[in-house]
């Protein structure tokens, strides 16, 4: 395993503890009324990041910090991994969560009837989640499959370091490296096309019957709530725009989720790590 993966794997194991804690704070609000336990638990989830950072720039050896390109790449390595993981798992453990904490809201009254007749909501979370974990898989191993990995791994290295060289020609002025960025940039713009296009490739191939399946599931699960999510994220610019929750339904101590909104959470945090475990994201 490289240097470089096991930072980002680290930040995956910080990202399941921050999870833990979320809970726990939530635990203590419900029994001994601590107050604003989802503001707290964002807040230790961004700031747990700065401690770490520290103890891995005081841990690391200068070659070591060197090797992953320097201390900002000790923050921003597997930075996105980290959040979508810990979102998606502090959402999934929540649904259980304030189902036992607060099992008089889910009723169909409040919430509407649940989507498999007699079971717990939590069984909708569960489902919906085994269906974007597969999808991810197939996508991500059809990816696989698809693309030339070795070629685009030693494609991303060249752009890499070009990207490197580029830098330091603005930095330094430096005319030798400036005429061996000359020579090689119709270069690296071909290669550069090449990594686009192998990407692309699988994408057409699955767009159009993911697209169906999109509108078969969306059309099936309908308005079902199928998650609860912790904190109220119709307040966050942007994400607002496309997780909702379902419609006249709201509830204390969480923010109902409709299935394309539980959909996208989920996807966005486990595809980061399945494409990882895969060996299909490459650095550029």
């Amino acid at each position: 395993m490289e240097f470089k993966d096991k930072i980002y794997y680290s930040k995956i194991l910080l990202a399941g503890i921050t999870t833990i804690v979320c809970n726990l704070l939530t635990i203590l609000a419900f029994f001994f009324g601590f107050g604003h336990a989802q503001a707290f638990g964002i807040a230790y989830g961004w700031g747990i990041l700065v401690p770490y950072y520290f103890i891995l720039a005081k841990v690391l050896t200068k070659e070591q910090i060197e090797a992953l390109g320097g201390k900002r790449k000790i923050f921003l390595e597997g930075i996105g991994g980290y959040i979508f993981f810990w979102v998606s798992t502090w959402a999934l453990s929540y649904t259980f969560l304030h189902y036992l904490l607060w099992p008089d809201l889910y009723n169909p009254e409040i919430l509407g009837p649940p989507f498999f007749a007699g079971a717990p909501y939590y069984v909708t979370s569960i489902v919906i989640l085994c269906i974007s974990f597969s999808l991810s898989m197939i996508s991500s191993l059809l990816s696989r499959k698809i693309m030339d990995i070795k070629r685009l791994k030693r494609y991303s290295i060249e752009i890499k370091k070009f990207k490197d060289l580029e830098k330091e020609v603005r930095e330094t002025g430096n005319r030798k490296a400036a005429i061996k960025l000359r020579r090689k940039q119709k270069y690296i713009e071909k290669i550069t096309r090449t990594v686009m296009w192998q990407r692309l490739k699988p994408m057409l191939i699955y767009f159009v019957p993911f697209m169906v399946l999109f509108i078969v599931l969306n059309q099936t699960f309908g308005n079902t709530t199928a998650a609860m999510f912790p904190f109220n994220i119709g307040l966050v610019p942007l994400l607002n725009m496309f997780i909702r929750p379902p419609w006249g339904v709201w509830i204390p101590m969480g923010y109902p989720l409709t299935y394309v909104s539980w959909y996208i959470i989920s996807s966005f945090g486990f595809t980061t790590v399945i494409q990882k475990l895969l060996g299909l994201r490459f650095e550029q």
